[in-house]
This record gives C-alpha cells, structure tokens and sequence, in this order.
C-alpha cells in the first residue's frame, strides 16, 4: 500500500460543488484507495443528509453534521475537518468546490517530496 492522503473539507451550509469535488477527488486520483476524507457540514441538515446518503458505502470519507448555531462559519468548519485527520501521511486542505487532475494524488506527494529534499528536511 502507498502512501496515504488525507482530504479534509470544511462544508458551510449547502455548496452546491461537494459532490462534484468528492467524485473528481476520488475518480482523478492514480491511487484513489489510499484516499480518506473527512467532510465537516456545518448548518444544512438536509444537504448533509443527501450527501451522506449518496457516500455512506464509502469507507474512506469520514462525515460529521454540526448545527450552525454551534459554531463560528468556515473557520470553525476547517478546524472541525481535521479533527477526522488519522494519521494519514500527507494532509490536504481544500474547500468545498474544488477539481481535481488525473494523478494529482502522485503529483503532490512527488512535489513535496521534492522540496523536502532540496531544503535539506528529510
């Protein structure tokens, strides 16, 4: 097994783009398996409901519904988010309605892997 990415995304009430960046995220990936996500909802119960539903056979993404009246908007849902991080070895952070490449999975690891070594930080 490869290396593993953790997807963490903040959904303040309905975006109407999350289902279209949980698919590109997992369908553009060259290794999709070792994709986890954690989605913290903040605010639309319905929405969440629907998306849960449409996703809850996956079990590589984490979901947690919080009430609006709860918390502080998007900020407080990005913290919310990576609460679900387990460990993964790389985390990313997106928002919502984000698209994805064929192989950005590959291509970030490759990245920063790189860095790392050019800035001597093995």
């Amino acid at each position: 097994m490869g290396k593993t990415i953790f997807v963490s995304i903040p959904c303040f009430m309905d975006d109407s783009e999350l289902f279209n960046t949980i698919l590109s995220c997992f369908s553009n990936a060259k290794n999709p398996k070792n994709i986890k996500m954690g989605i913290a909802f903040i605010g639309d119960p319905i929405f969440y409901n629907n998306i849960k539903e449409k996703f809850e056979k996956f079990n590589n993404i984490k979901m947690q519904y919080y009430d609006f009246k709860n918390n502080y908007g998007v900020a407080k849902s990005r913290i919310l988010a990576r609460s679900m991080y387990a460990q993964e070895d790389y985390f990313l952070q997106i928002d919502a309605h984000a698209l994805f490449e064929y192989g950005w999975d590959e291509y970030l690891i490759n990245k920063f892997e790189k860095a790392k070594k050019e800035i001597k930080r093995e």
